[in-house]
């Protein structure tokens, strides 16, 4: 919303990377403002790529891989944490929930919060 006019107006929204590090976090936003008090948590499906290529200062591109992805279960108020993360040995998926761990089928659901990918060396 505008603030001047108050009307519902279109936007974009630019993120530019100067530098890059060997890990790339990427919190998602999982929630919408209703009101002054009330929030709501987005049940969309979230899709991320396994690859991620970025450009940095407008000329070199950045290759990163992703290696884990933290989930949340629940609503606002309460909810569990499981995460998917990447099997260096054997190179599968695998799902931990507390103290279960079992080969992951799939990564890409609605409940993804928190993405993880690591800097990929093209010498490698």
């Amino acid at each position: 919303m505008c603030d001047m006019c108050k009307c519902a107006t279109p936007i974009s929204k630019k993120i530019e990377f100067l530098n890059f590090g060997k890990e790339l976090i990427i919190h998602l936003k999982r929630f919408k403002i209703i009101d002054a008090i009330k929030r709501e948590k987005i049940f969309t499906d979230v899709k991320f790529p396994i690859d991620l290529e970025l450009v940095q200062d407008n000329k070199t591109t950045v290759k990163f891989r992703l290696h884990a992805v933290l989930n949340h279960i629940g609503s606002l108020e309460s909810g569990h944490y499981t995460a998917y993360c990447k099997d260096m040995v054997d190179d599968k998926w695998r799902q931990f929930d507390d103290n279960r761990v079992i080969e992951a089928t799939k990564i890409q659901s609605e409940k993804a919060y928190v993405l993880f990918y690591e800097y990929v060396n093209e010498h490698s």
